[in-house]
């Protein structure tokens, strides 16, 4: 079978889970690493070439992933469309023109604060996911900063706070009566 060009919408590791496709074992492994979908799963393997690096992987949780991995690997996933909506991006579109704009500012303002290796990492990824607006990524909780790459150890919480910052400054400015 060649399923290069098939599409699949992207489970879960829960779902895989349910349907006796991963193993316990291969799910625990997962989240231990904050992997939630396949299509991160696969991503990982890409990216490493290997599981074992994964924390608590071993050469059975390996074996495990490994087999999910190369019936997987030539699938093309999208995300479900309920999956794509996120309580921050709904929250934005609600905003006024002239308190987006305000929200935007003050992120910029917040950058500015960072030191150059956050804002490297945030200017990379914004680069490599073609989102013109660094908000999107900075609000999506389903990023994860620490799979960015060159996010160490001094970054990851500054990118962290970044998003606080800017959750606490979008709360706020949500209640504050329309101009």
């Amino acid at each position: 079978m060649n399923y290069k060009n098939d599409t699949m919408i992207d489970p879960t590791l829960d779902e895989l889970f349910t349907n006796n496709i991963l193993p316990r074992r291969g799910l625990l492994v997962c989240k231990k690493s904050e992997i939630f979908y396949l299509s991160e799963l696969i991503e990982c393997y890409d990216d490493r070439f290997q599981f074992i690096l994964l924390r608590t992987c071993g050469k059975g949780a390996n074996t495990m992933l490994m087999a999910v991995y190369e019936r997987y690997k030539h699938f093309k996933f999208v995300k479900s469309a309920d999956r794509l909506e996120n309580h921050f991006s709904i929250e934005l579109q609600s905003l006024s023109d002239a308190k987006r704009c305000k929200l935007e500012d003050q992120v910029e303002n917040f950058i500015l604060e960072m030191s150059t290796r956050a804002k490297n990492v945030l200017f990379n990824v914004a680069t490599l996911l073609k989102e013109p607006k660094l908000l999107h990524i900075i609000l999506d909780e389903k990023q994860y900063f620490h799979r960015f790459r060159n996010a160490g150890p001094k970054t990851i919480p500054e990118l962290e706070t970044l998003r606080l910052k800017t959750t606490k400054f979008l709360i706020e400015l949500k209640s504050q009566p329309e101009e």
